[in-house]
């Protein structure tokens, strides 16, 4: 087995929560943390660290997939940012999702990509940013 790195570096632009209060919108704030899961096995997933009040998370964490190299081209990277609350469902602020096979595994990459809403992967409208590294 080879292990996968995928390195979450930060977000940028994120949208922000809808708020019951219009008048108080511009004030609201999320609490992002990302999701990161090899599909099709969405058991093995790695989660970072929740980052208060911001919409351009700076996380720098790193992760590790323990994955057969031969079979790392056929498993797609999904990552999905949500936003924490402790008294309801975390809601996603948005995600997107890889396919290993359009990326050189031995050399890796660096790179932004936009963010789809929730889990509507389209390319119509953009929740922000995420900044990866290293796949």
């Amino acid at each position: 087995l080879q292990t996968l790195y995928v390195r979450i570096i930060e977000a940028k632009e994120l949208c922000r929560p809808l708020l019951q209060d219009l008048a108080r919108q511009d004030m609201s704030h999320s609490n992002p943390y990302v999701k990161v899961a090899l599909l099709p096995d969405k058991k093995n997933t790695k989660q970072t660290t929740v980052k208060k009040k911001t919409q351009d998370p700076i996380w720098n964490e790193t992760f590790g997939f323990e994955i057969p190299f031969n079979e790392a081209e056929s498993r797609i990277l999904e990552i999905s940012i949500k936003d924490f609350d402790k008294y309801s469902r975390h809601c996603v602020i948005g995600c997107m999702i890889f396919p290993l096979n359009e990326i050189n595994l031995i050399k890796g990459c660096h790179m932004w990509k936009p963010l789809m809403p929730g889990n509507k992967v389209t390319n119509q409208i953009c929740c922000g940013f995420l900044k990866r590294f290293k796949v």
